[in-house]
């Protein structure tokens, strides 16, 4: 349970960063209402899941589409999709996420279909991994869903035995 100091903490350091949105055209964000009804958003089990997820969202940067591929006037796109960061230090910093309910988070969203990981980073070498909004989730519980999981390190450290 957080204390009162982390949590006066949290909240000036999330105003700190609503005045940052301040200086920008929006300062909202943009959240489908059909991903509240559907069964992959209720199939998270944490908190913290859906709290990273409204967290993604808010990262993500949206525009009309110009010309003809605009299909209304409220029709927008993410420009940075596959390009958004967040960091597990960053998670740590700004939100008050620990590491291990970071990384079990990011595993429900890319298993419900919310997310796709475009690079993986690696923290050891301070590489932040990259991510992408996704529309697999429409499809979740139905035989059209492709199930992914968080990609693995396949990168061996330390002493390798030598192959004969």
């Amino acid at each position: 349970m957080a204390t009162e100091k982390q949590i006066e903490s949290l909240i000036t350091k999330a105003q700190a960063k609503k005045q940052a949105f301040k200086v920008k055209k929006w300062h909202k964000f943009f959240f489908d209402r059909e991903i509240i009804h559907s069964k992959a958003f209720w199939s998270l089990r944490t908190a913290t899941a859906i709290k990273v997820l409204l967290i993604f969202h808010n990262k993500c940067k949206m525009e009309r589409p110009q010309g003809s591929k605009a299909k209304s006037k409220n029709d927008f796109i993410i420009v940075n999709n596959g390009e958004i960061q967040f960091s597990y230090r960053d998670a740590k910093t700004n939100f008050g996420i620990s590491a291990y309910a970071f990384r079990d988070a990011i595993d429900a969203l890319v298993g419900a279909g919310f997310i796709n990981i475009t690079k993986a980073g690696s923290g050891q070498h301070r590489h932040c991994s990259l991510y992408a909004i996704s529309k697999r989730w429409q499809d979740y519980g139905t035989a059209d869903f492709t199930k992914e999981k968080r990609p693995k390190d396949k990168q061996h450290y330390g002493f390798q035995r030598k192959e004969r």
